[in-house]
Order: C-alpha cells, then sequence, then structure tokens
C-alpha cells in the first residue's frame, strides 16, 4: 500500500499526490479517477480530485453543479495573483469522503498565461503546499490529453502517477 504520511514537499507531512497523465486522449483517465476516487472513500481515505482538464469531465462526473456556477476551480487556483490561496478550494460531490476542485474550460486560456511565468511548471505544487490538507488524504489529478504546462504541473506536484494504457 501507499505511504500514508509522504514527507511533504518542503519536509513537512501531507497528502499523497497522484496524477493520472496520458497524451493520448480517450484511454480512461478520468474514467480512472473517478472510480478510483470513489473506491479509496469506500476504504477510509479522504480523497481530493483536482481536474486540470479544460474538458472538466471529471467535474461534470462528480460534481454537484456545473463548473461554470462554481467560484474556485483549477483555473482561478493556477491564475490567483496573490500569495495565499484559499486553504480549502474544494467543493463537495456525488461522492462521499471525495472533494473537487472542478476544471474549466478557461484553463486553456490560463496556460497559455502560465507560459509567461519565471517558473510555470511549479505553480500547483505551491498552490497544493498552501491547502489545509489531512496527513491521510490522497489527491487525484485528472490530466488533460497533452503534455502540456498542465501536465507538467501535475507531474511536479505529485508522489506518483498512473498511466492508463488503451489495451489491445
Amino acid at each position: 500500500m501507499m505511504n500514508h504520511s509522504a514527507r511533504g514537499i518542503y519536509g513537512g507531512s501531507m497528502a499523497h499526490i497522484i496524477s493520472v497523465i496520458n497524451q493520448k486522449g480517450g484511454v480512461g483517465k478520468t474514467t480512472t479517477v473517478i472510480n478510483l476516487a470513489s473506491a479509496l472513500a469506500r476504504l477510509g481515505y479522504p480523497v481530493l480530485v483536482i481536474d486540470m482538464d479544460p474538458q472538466a469531465n471529471a467535474s461534470k462526473t462528480l460534481g454537484l453543479q456545473h463548473p461554470h456556477d462554481v467560484l474556485w476551480t483549477t483555473a482561478k487556483l493556477l491564475s490567483d495573483k496573490s500569495e495565499v490561496v484559499h486553504s480549502s478550494p474544494w467543493y463537495d460531490t456525488v461522492e462521499e469522503d471525495v472533494t473537487l476542485i472542478y476544471g474549466h474550460i478557461s484553463l486553456a486560456k490560463i496556460e497559455r498565461l502560465m507560459m509567461s511565468m519565471a517558473m510555470p511548471g511549479l505553480v500547483l505544487r505551491a498552490r497544493i503546499e498552501q491547502m489545509a490538507l489531512r496527513d491521510d488524504q490522497i489527491i487525484l489529478i485528472d490530466c488533460p490529453p497533452s503534455l502540456s504546462v498542465l501536465t507538467v504541473n501535475a507531474l511536479v506536484a505529485s508522489h506518483s502517477c498512473i498511466v492508463p494504457l488503451e489495451s489491445g
């Protein structure tokens, strides 16, 4: 099983972060995130899903609201100019013990803006460090179907990754 008190990026203990990535679409990244989140929650782990995909399919499936109707999205999280992020920028979902930071179509625009930053690949990691997370919490990141700055942010923030593959 996994180390539930993984050492934090800056030395403290923190949640275990897993990115689900593949630059090909249609291989089951979102399906893997949704089903794994549900299974882990049923085993008693608090789960946070971060939807990094501008298509926001994980958000549309798990969320109680449409991504356009929420204030805190991954796009806002990544683009917020303030040094301090909201300590719990997530929302409840249709699954008990699974929370969500919604994806949004504006992530495509934010990705272009991030390219002008000094260190664009470190933004998500810094934002996660500011969140009020439990040591036993598991964060699952649903990545877009590309090797983009959004995917790089997810990988830099992660302790491990899952790469779903199309069989056959």
